[in-house]
């Protein structure tokens, strides 16, 4: 009886000795994802050698795989920590729940045994994050070039404002703006318009964005033929030189894509507003010009509406009254020229008056 306990003790030593197969070698490295997709380590990785995988999430499940290419039969696979504490053991497919570690090694061999032959015998391994917090990512519309959402450009004015955001957007392959000055990490967000008749010039104008540093890069050709045209990081910009009925694509996003969020702007033709025939016939006065705080309008019949327009046609100040007499405050306007648009009954006119 002790005889037979013996030996049933060693057969069960020896069946975890063999059941934790540890090799030494190791070949290749990937990055899991935490998304539910399946990420590929390894296409090749021989029986005796491990993978190293990074960026798991402790306490998520993930489910690992070792696959011998030449028939897809699965094989054994050992997990480990970096330091090679074994945290599962099994046949392929391998489900960890609530993995311990942030980084790991799969040790491939072809069997409980341990057994590292046939050699060379390449294996395809796989992980994937099966949690139920690792959900698919969900890109915006206009993540690639090919998706591109139109951004309508206003004639003298600013068109309706288009809001992007760069949440769960990817890497679309194309190369960073020559005036980046950090490198490119994805999460792009593309845009599409065409140049209006008779115009070379569209401006840009960003009112809000969640990121430190937002780039923006205008492209002529198609997707996927891509030449760049120009790029910046200001609020405001002017894309000159462009051709006249011609689509052109923007791209735009965050410097490192670790600023995630909403971005908004409009393009728009530049302002040819007349003011020499206002100022001829007006039907309202105004003063001063240079404005430093207030400007004073007064007119012989009642003002109903007064718009204030940026030098790139954006609006920046509206106002609904019905008086005479209108002082408007520009006091926390920046210093530059703007167009100051007054409704009097049907009557709408403008004018040109430079902020100090």
């Amino acid at each position: 009886m002790k005889k037979n306990t013996f030996l049933l003790l060693v057969t069960l030593l020896s069946t975890t000795s063999w059941a934790q197969c540890i090799v030494p070698t190791n070949f290749g490295t990937g990055v899991a994802e935490n998304d539910g997709s399946i990420i590929t380590i390894n296409t090749c990785t021989q029986s005796g050698e491990y993978n190293n995988i990074l960026s798991l999430t402790v306490g998520n499940d993930y489910e690992f795989t070792n696959t011998l290419n030449a028939d897809g039969s699965n094989h054994y696979i050992t997990i480990t920590s970096g330091s090679n504490v074994v945290i599962a053991n099994g046949l392929s497919p391998l489900t960890v729940t609530s993995i311990p570690n942030g980084t790991v090694r799969l040790h491939v061999t072809t069997d409980a045994a341990c057994s590292t032959t046939p050699n060379p015998d390449c294996h395809t391994t796989t992980v994937q994050c099966v949690s139920t917090s690792c959900v698919p990512a969900n890109p915006p519309g206009n993540d690639i070039c090919a998706t591109a959402e139109v951004a309508p450009v206003g004639s003298g004015v600013c068109g309706a404002d288009v809001t992007g955001t760069n949440i769960d957007a990817t890497n679309s392959g194309v190369n960073q703006a020559a005036c980046a000055l950090v490198t490119y990490s994805g999460g792009d967000i593309w845009y599409e318009f065409s140049v209006p008749t008779g115009e070379t010039v569209v401006n840009y104008s960003r009112s809000a964005s969640a990121f430190s540093s937002t780039q923006v890069e205008l492209f002529s050709g198609s997707c996927g033929a891509l030449t760049e045209v120009d790029c910046t990081i200001g609020d405001t910009y002017s894309f000159t030189g462009l051709t006249s009925g011609t689509t052109y694509y923007l791209r735009i996003y965050d410097w490192g894509n670790d600023d995630i969020g909403d971005v908004t702007f409009c393009l728009s033709t530049p302002n040819t507003l007349s003011t020499s025939s206002f100022e001829t016939n007006s039907i309202f006065n105004y003063y001063p010009n240079p404005v430093k705080n207030t400007l004073s309008l007064n007119a012989k019949e009642a003002i109903t509406n007064v718009l204030i327009f940026n030098i790139l046609g954006r609006e920046v100040v509206k106002i609904n009254t019905n008086t005479v007499s209108k002082n408007v405050d520009m006091s926390s306007l920046k210093s530059g020229i703007y167009f100051v648009q007054v409704t009097i009954g049907e009557t709408v006119e403008t004018v040109r008056i430079i902020k100090n």
